[in-house]
């Protein structure tokens, strides 16, 4: 046995020693019964809460959160917004700018392969101001900011593949 595991026995033999005595032996038997509570305050503590009362009462920056506890939240921060939905822009204006030809999941991740290059949701694109924004087996949507629009880029079969 190393000298380790020996330690570790030894501690753990003391601990076991330890516990049956505390279960064994009730060390709490020599110690008093609690006083018997106090069912009536005296005059001169009521007055000392009485005049502490108005310095703890709160103020109305305390008064408008609580009132404000019930009232509907302005943003649930529970709920993601959803994009706009997609619309489809004339082929000649984006058709030329983005070509995707791939589509890879791995896990809950997904890629799409546009211009020959990999990109996640979310990802910056090579032209300005475009973002990938949705991957579908099918179609991607690309948000291009100056337009502050969706544009769907359906999936092309490369060809030989």
């Amino acid at each position: 046995m190393e000298k380790r595991e020996k330690i570790l026995l030894a501690l753990a033999g003391a601990a076991m020693v330890i516990g049956g005595w505390v279960l064994l032996t009730d060390p709490g038997r020599g110690l008093e019964q609690p006083a018997a509570v106090v069912t009536g305050a005296s005059e001169e503590l009521r007055r000392e809460i009485a005049e502490q009362l108005p310095r703890l009462a709160i103020g109305a920056r305390e008064r408008e959160a609580a009132r404000a506890l019930n009232r509907p939240w302005p943003v649930d921060p529970f709920y993601f917004r959803t994009e706009k939905s997609p619309v489809e822009l004339a082929g000649d204006q984006f058709e030329h700018l983005f070509r995707y030809t791939g589509y890879v999941e791995m896990g809950p991740r997904r890629m799409a392969i546009i211009n020959g290059r990999e990109f996640g949701e979310n990802e910056a694109l090579e032209i300005a101001g475009a973002r990938l924004r949705h991957i579908y087996p099918e179609r991607v949507l690309i948000a291009v900011d100056t337009r502050e629009t969706l544009v769907v880029i359906p999936f092309e079969e490369e060809e030989g593949r």
